[in-house]
């Protein structure tokens, strides 16, 4: 018996791994998406085949059997594996997913045994204390089997040390198999009709149930503490250097992108009082660190590509009334007036694009041409979108940019049907007004409102409730923001790849106009729905309007720094805990973004920043 559970199962878990294997080597076209899903999805077949294979068919330990297989095919096969990221995540989710499958039908089955709603037997004081003494007896036998094989387990493998050794006889929760394993026994029990079995087998479901809810409650709770006493959470001093010179160096980059992005049109509004509050990591950065940073930025910028920071909105903060008034700011360039994120055509120079416009339709006409670049036009800017996903600016978690992401992209998709189907010009803008203000946004609203008291009352950070006149100026000018600078970044790739075509001989057959003529119809087509957008935007209030591109500034910083963060981690420079700390950090101030909020403690008005300006001598 013995010899056919234990070396019958492994025997059968050898051919499956042998038959996984196999399958892995012949699915080895890696650039292939098909076959690097099978090859997961062959993964997933093969462990329960194995298992069933086992259990059922041949009578023999399922789980020796599946075992096998598994460690036979990360033995041989986990170099065969095309995506190792997919496979990763597949058996994540799917480990996630049966432990909770697990926990949640062993839990049903326990509480109906401890809570005596079972009628053939009743779990009473005696057996609550049996459940006891066989969880210390449990530890002190694992403690006892961890001594005894100490000298072993320091020299194979990693190795352990005394107070690591310690914390694994501690800290192994005993759950998931037991569970399983009783589950499974309770079956089979059940199955073959012994009834005299079925108190015991109850009996046992109960204390294994009872020691994974030991372990979970009283080793699960206790052993942050244990490690912190051991000494083992503890990192040493080279170590803690480390961590003080990529903080610096993530805070210095942190400035670097803040310096760069005030370059930027769409972010030259943003203000220092919005900043400090929503960026935490450089809320502390001085005059000496913004002078270093804009010159470290200049140099490091190709003299083509430079353009200078707006600060206009930043250097006022560091101005006080004890500032001397005669003081070199030479490093300081072009501190005129702000940059316009969006300057809205003027009506002589809309009326010059759509005459000019509609004489490029009358000579290209209903052209095969004109078709493909509109498709093309429309790819780019899902690409667009896509960047702006990237950035954080739409992000599909949050009601606004979530709703904002979702009406761009169906914008799109109605564009491409119209313009394929139906020759159709560019007309996204209309299109992305189909779907009104989102209902779910009242949804969360009414959660706001719940949850704000017992955050508080817990000191959780929590984001003001904003109203429903900022959920909907935030939505126009998400919309209107994300749409025009979508339709530039679009505009830039149909410039680098057809606006340099001026070959008028390559005529298309259907109509008298040249490439060059189709492509400035296009970039016509693409400047009449910014104008769209510039006059929704020019509709809004000032305010509105540069609260929440400063907000989406925020969000762009707060991006960026989790792509340097996780980047830094992945390649090892930093652990998965003191990541951990800063991406806490920064989720944190992610979501005190959504308030929306518009007023900020000690923001200055334009007054007082054209007062303290005034002290500044500009070096153009």
């Amino acid at each position: 018996m013995f010899c056919r559970m234990s070396l019958g199962a492994a025997a059968i878990g050898l051919a499956f791994g042998c038959g996984l294997i196999g399958i892995l080597y012949l699915l080895k076209r890696r650039l292939n998406e098909e076959e690097n899903v099978i090859q997961v999805a062959a993964t997933l077949t093969f462990a329960y085949l194995t298992y069933y294979t086992a259990d059922v068919i041949c009578g023999t330990s399922g789980v020796i059997a599946t075992l096998t297989c598994g460690v036979m095919c990360k033995a041989l096969g986990s170099t065969m594996i095309n995506s190792q990221e997919i496979m990763a995540n597949f058996w994540s989710v799917v480990e996630q997913l049966l432990n909770t499958l697990l926990f949640g039908l062993g839990g049903l089955v326990w509480g109906g045994i401890i809570a005596n709603g079972a009628s053939r037997v009743t779990f009473d004081a005696r057996d609550w204390g049996y459940l006891f003494l066989f969880f210390i007896l449990i530890i002190i036998i694992r403690f006892f089997l961890l001594a005894s094989f100490y000298p072993l387990i320091k020299r194979i493998g990693l190795g352990a040390n005394i107070p690591e050794t310690i914390f694994l006889g501690y800290g192994g929760l005993r759950g998931a198999v037991g569970i399983t394993l009783a589950l499974a026994l309770d079956k089979e029990i059940r199955d073959s009709g012994k009834n005299e079995l079925l108190d015991t087998g109850t009996k046992l479901f109960g204390m294994i149930g009872g020691i994974a809810f030991l372990t979970l409650v009283i080793n699960g709770s206790t052993a942050g503490s244990l490690l912190n006493v051991l000494g083992l959470t503890k990192s040493s001093v080279v170590r803690q250097k480390v961590t003080a010179i990529y903080k610096s160096r993530f805070r210095e980059t942190m400035l670097y992108d803040m310096l760069r992005l005030l370059a930027d049109p769409m972010c030259s509004a943003m203000d220092w009082a919005l900043i400090k509050e929503h960026v935490p990591q450089i809320n502390d950065m001085t005059l000496e660190d913004l002078k270093k940073t804009a010159l470290g930025v200049k140099e490091d910028t190709p003299i083509n590509k430079y353009k200078a920071p707006r600060l206009e909105n930043i250097l006022p903060y560091f101005v006080d009334n004890n500032f001397p008034e005669k003081t070199d700011f030479s490093w300081v360039e072009d501190l005129g007036e702000p940059c316009q994120v969006l300057v809205p055509a003027t009506l002589q120079q809309m009326t010059d694009t759509a005459s000019e416009l509609e004489d490029l339709k009358v000579k290209v006409g209903a052209s095969d041409e004109a078709k493909e670049l509109r498709l093309i036009f429309l790819e780019l800017l899902r690409f667009a979108y896509d960047q702006l996903f990237v950035d954080g600016v739409l992000d599909p978690r949050n009601g606004g940019p979530g709703f904002v992401a979702y009406t761009l992209r169906q914008g799109l998709d109605f564009a491409s049907d119209a313009v394929k189907n139906r020759d159709e010009p560019l007309n996204d803008y209309d299109y992305s007004h189909v779907v009104e203000r989102p209902w779910e946004m009242n949804g969360k609203r009414f959660m706001h409102q719940i949850w704000h008291p017992f955050a508080r009352c817990l000191k959780k950070k929590v984001a003001d409730t904003p109203t429903k006149e900022q959920q909907n100026a935030t939505l126009a000018v998400n919309l209107s923001v994300s749409f025009v600078h979508a339709h530039l970044v679009a505009q830039a790739f149909m410039a680098d790849e057809f606006g340099k075509s001026n070959d008028d001989d390559q005529r298309s057959a259907d109509s008298k106009a040249s490439f060059a003529d189709v492509y400035r119809l296009i970039i016509l087509e693409s400047d009449t729905e910014i104008q769209k957008a510039e006059a929704a935007l020019a509709a809004r209030d000032a305010k509105d309007v540069d609260i929440t591109k400063s907000h989406l500034f925020c969000k762009i910083m707060l991006s960026h720094a989790v792509h340097d963060i996780t980047k830094v981690r992945d390649v090892g420079l930093v652990s998965n805990i003191e990541a951990g700390e800063v991406l806490e950090e920064i989720g944190t101030a992610f979501y005190l973004l959504s308030s929306n909020k518009h007023e900020y403690s000690g923001e200055l008005s334009k007054e007082e920043k054209e007062k303290a300006l005034e002290k500044v001598q500009i070096a153009v």
